[in-house]
């Protein structure tokens, strides 16, 4: 089983839940925000908070449905990542845009080394606004890693038939986004899109995103892997989704 530096949760039913299901697996929830559907959740590696990680509370203050933080890693680079679950449905457009604006500031005020995850809910013709947002410079983790069609659409209900009998479509409805001279996207892939047990047995109605970085610095390099709600840490946003329809 993977074992992520951090993982990125959205939809959990309760504020705790992030907390109560992962804290046996070594890990610590840096905070919870509540969204337009559930919450919000960014839980580190026990031993990454151990060092230095400090929750970004400017967030609370805007009311962004976000959690982030700063963290330094082993190799002393800091990085501030994000946790989101962006405004909805396609005409909520301009509100995402908004949203990631004022994410992307905030985050890059913290640190020069950015990581911007979550379930954005983001259409194709939104790529270009985000990725030029706040000064520009966003690398978008699916396309810096090839744009690999097999990886395009976390959100696949002709394949996952979590909603049984609902409408069929795919989107790129979630997203990771870097900006820093020390990060470098090394892998980019799904989790939880297999079956679990038997054929449609899916653990959410979206894949999970698996993205493993390179964080360099002059002398050292390491890897640092982000996990978007991947499968076996997924069973949180999964398992909350099953949660609130049960």
């Amino acid at each position: 089983s993977p074992s992520p530096d951090i993982i990125a949760l959205q939809e959990c039913p309760y504020p705790a839940f992030g907390q109560q299901e992962f804290a046996d697996s070594g890990y610590v929830s840096i905070g919870t925000q509540e969204s337009h559907c559930g919450y919000v959740d960014l839980l580190v590696r026990k031993e990454l908070t151990m060092r230095k990680a400090q929750p970004i509370i400017m967030l609370q203050e805007y009311d962004l449905p976000s959690v982030a933080a700063t963290i330094e890693l082993p190799n002393k680079v800091k990085i501030a990542v994000s946790s989101s679950h962006l405004e909805p449905f396609k005409e909520g457009a301009f509100e995402r845009r908004m949203q990631c604006e004022m994410l992307m500031d905030i985050l890059s005020q913290k640190a020069d080394n950015c990581i911007h995850l979550g379930d954005f809910n983001m259409r194709a013709a939104e790529d270009g606004g985000i990725e030029t947002a706040s000064g520009g410079g966003w690398i978008d983790a699916w396309k810096e890693t090839g744009s690999n069609s097999e990886f395009k659409f976390p959100w696949n209900s002709y394949v996952n038939t979590y909603h049984d009998g609902g409408f069929k479509f795919r989107a790129r409805f979630d997203r990771c986004y870097a900006r820093g001279t020390s990060l470098s996207v090394k892998q980019f892939g799904f989790m939880g899109n297999q079956p679990v047990e038997k054929k449609g047995d899916y653990l959410s109605d979206h894949f999970g995103l698996a993205v493993q970085f390179d964080v360099l610095t002059k002398d050292t390099a390491s890897e640092f892997a982000e996990f978007d709600d991947p499968e076996w840490e997924k069973a949180a946003m999964i398992l909350t989704d099953a949660a609130s329809q049960k």
